[in-house]
């Protein structure tokens, strides 16, 4: 595709070995479309656009937790099939704490949406996925590591700059601005449909999400932090990587893989059933 070649050409150290994990992401995710074929009724949805989403909310009733066993509760939080709350990780070891699987919609309050967000920044799998990004993905035999050089003192600053890049951008567009704009953080699973629609409403939730009040809005919150963030990062990058066309590459490139991240977490129920079947 022409938008990831230009992309590859012009984007920074993060962008150009990025570009291999997003084939990765491409083929978990969109190419054996044949695995989303469970049957709609059997999957939770989101709030159905175009109408006040927290009228379903009213009308549902849940259980109580204290009325159900201590490992039964811990197993329903955790798995891709459960139908209340974030499945916890998709693909086992990403964060997904801002996913919810949940028909009905129920507006965070501004400490929960805190939480949400510091469980996703100070995951521990998420933490070791880094580690483990900053020593492969992001080092080359030329500028080491992500630019900072060979050697451990290298390693330090990419990694560091990886977490940077990543908790700057959820703090100010996950958590401080929805707070401040009345927006909702997560991303509310569809669930059913033909695959290119779920498809389409993923990527779409890059740009749209839900207030308060449970309407569609566009996301503010999300594309200011992704611009602060990659402006904030001119002030530690290496030299070859600061600029105005290194930013804007950022933005694209960050964008690009919100997208993908919100189609890994749609699909991952059903991939994940079609697993434990095969398995």
């Amino acid at each position: 595709m022409p938008l990831f070649r230009h992309l590859e050409a012009s984007a920074t150290r993060r962008g150009r070995h990025r570009l291999g994990s997003y084939t990765l992401w491409l083929v978990l995710v969109l190419a054996p479309g044949p695995l989303y074929g469970q049957s709609p009724e059997a999957l939770p949805s989101a709030p159905a656009p175009g109408t006040p989403a927290i009228q379903a909310a009213q009308a549902q009733q849940s259980p109580s937790p204290g009325q159900q066993p201590q490992d039964q509760t811990k197993k329903e939080r955790h798995s891709p099939s459960a139908t209340t709350g974030s499945p916890g990780h998709i693909f086992w070891v990403v964060p997904a704490f801002k996913v919810d699987y949940q028909n009905g919609f129920k507006p965070l309050a501004t400490k929960e949406k805190f939480q949400e967000w510091a469980q996703g920044a100070y995951d521990p799998l998420g933490l070791g996925t880094g580690v483990f990004e900053a020593a492969t993905l992001e080092h080359s035999s030329t500028d080491g590591f992500c630019g900072y050089g060979p050697g451990w003192a290298g390693y330090g600053k990419c990694f560091g700059s990886l977490e940077l890049d990543a908790t700057v951008s959820s703090f100010i567009g996950d958590f401080a601005l929805t707070s401040l704009l009345h927006q909702d953080p997560r991303y509310f699973r569809l669930g059913k449909g033909s695959f290119g629609r779920r498809l389409w409403y993923s990527v779409a939730r890059v740009f749209v999400t839900y207030n308060d009040s449970g309407r569609t809005v566009f996301y503010s919150s999300a594309i200011t932090g992704t611009v602060a963030a990659a402006a904030i990062s001119n002030l530690y990058y290496p030299q070859q990587d600061v600029g105005a066309g290194h930013t804007i590459s950022r933005i694209a490139i960050d964008l690009g893989n919100t997208a993908l991240y919100d189609a890994a977490a749609e699909f991952w129920p059903d991939v994940h059933h079609k697993l434990r079947q095969i398995f």
